[in-house]
């Protein structure tokens, strides 16, 4: 648990490939279904405080145990944390850790945070869930690690979260794929 930024509930990758990457969790690391959501936009969307039009991403979702595993994947190369990420890394790379709560937690821990002092790095609205997210900059030279913060947590999204909870409990290690309409 993080006294900043609450419970750790995610550990992301950006990936250079997102199908080979979910592969190689379900195969070599026995961790899936992948929920997964292609070719997604930000319904509005900031980096280094600017307001700039979206990356187009992918993203797969997988649970083990309470721990989700995200992927992300970038398709072009307009201005992001996913491409600064995968331009510094050699190959696929960890990324982020994420908190989640509610909307009303949410706008009260950002400003919380903003008046510590820390300042966001990227964030946005992601169009088709309506789930904000903040990402803070707290990676540095000797510890690239991005602290995100995202509404998931409220209840309006709570389905979300179970469908995935529910792939994984179900799950049998075959089909480790799960196409979600994007």
């Amino acid at each position: 648990m993080s006294i900043r930024f609450g419970e750790i509930r995610q550990l992301a990758f950006v990936v250079p490939d997102i199908d080979s990457a979910m592969q190689h969790w379900a195969e070599t690391l026995g961790v899936g279904p992948f929920c997964v959501m292609r070719r997604l936009r930000f319904a509005t969307y900031q980096f280094e405080g600017r307001d700039l039009p979206s990356p187009v991403i992918s993203i797969a979702l997988a649970v083990s145990d309470t721990l989700q595993v995200e992927l992300i994947e970038q398709h072009d190369d307009l201005a992001s944390l996913y491409l600064d990420a995968s331009r510094e890394e050699a190959a696929t790379g960890f990324h982020h850790v994420s908190s989640w709560v509610t909307k009303v937690d949410y706008d009260t821990r950002a400003a919380r945070l903003s008046a510590e002092g820390l300042q966001i790095a990227q964030q946005g609205v992601l169009a088709k869930s309506g789930i904000r997210l903040s990402y803070w900059a707290t990676r540095t030279a000797d510890t690239p690690v991005t602290f995100e913060t995202s509404d998931a947590g409220d209840p309006i999204h709570a389905g979300r979260i179970r469908r995935v909870q529910n792939a994984a409990a179900d799950w049998d290690g075959s089909h480790p794929v799960i196409e979600v309409a994007s």
